[in-house]
């Protein structure tokens, strides 16, 4: 992604954060505790100089209630990513769990199906 982009993106998160975090009645250094990070990191989000990490984005969503609005603006710039594609499916825990289900019970039909006739499956 451009770095003009990606930049573009984290001065939103910036700005509905500042909004969100003045709404709140919260200093920098108050949100920024809750989340535990600094305030002057707040600031830097704030500025879009930096994007949090995914937990801090969760965490800023939660504190400041926007119904993950946090989340799913940091994670947007990464999930239009080519390089990043590859490796969405590992990082969902979700999809990863119903996949070893899916194969769990794959391997139990399987026995099922191969059992002789007349004779149920161990």
């Amino acid at each position: 992604m451009a770095k003009g982009r990606q930049q573009g993106a984290w001065a939103f998160f910036g700005e509905v954060l500042k909004e969100h975090r003045e709404a709140a009645g919260l200093t920098r250094e108050e949100l920024g505790g809750l989340v535990f990070v600094s305030g002057a990191h707040i600031g830097l989000f704030e500025r879009g100089i930096r994007n949090p990490q995914s937990g801090a984005a969760m965490r800023i969503g939660e504190i400041l209630q926007t119904g993950g609005i946090f989340e799913r603006s940091r994670r947007k710039p990464i999930d239009k990513s080519p390089h990043a594609s590859p490796f969405h499916a590992a990082a969902d825990p979700e999809a990863v769990a119903t996949r070893a289900g899916r194969r769990r019970r794959g391997a139990a039909s399987a026995s099922v199906r191969s059992a002789p006739p007349g004779r149920s499956p161990a």
